[in-house]
């Protein structure tokens, strides 16, 4: 449940049912029905498709709007929200295509 404290910053993407609130210098998801699903992180992105990118410890992973953890932290950056089942990340020096649950492709693979 959310107070009546007040929080440094504020997300709320147009068609979500989450808000993404900022407190000392951390991220966390708020649901409509205002219970926290996903806490202490570094960043986050919006949720598309039912999944946002989210950094913790300096590397992103990917969560569902159930605030569960669905791929690991392995991600250096995200490039595109999801669209279609798949987003852009890089990794390791690499851009990737990756689905929802981390499983990656490599951009070259896509191109003619």
């Amino acid at each position: 449940m959310l107070s009546d404290d007040w929080y440094d910053y504020a997300k709320v993407e147009i068609g979500s049912d989450m808000i993404a609130l900022k407190k000392r210098k951390r991220w966390f998801y708020v649901s409509k029905t205002q219970e926290q699903v996903f806490r202490k992180c570094q960043d986050v992105g919006p949720f598309s498709e039912g999944y946002a990118f989210v950094k913790r410890w300096g590397k992103w992973g990917i969560i569902n709007e159930k605030g569960e953890k669905t791929a690991n932290f392995d991600f250096d950056a995200y490039k595109t929200n999801f669209k279609k089942g798949w987003a852009k990340v890089e990794k390791d020096g690499g851009l990737y295509r990756v689905d929802p649950y981390g499983k990656t492709l490599s951009l070259k693979l896509l191109e003619p």
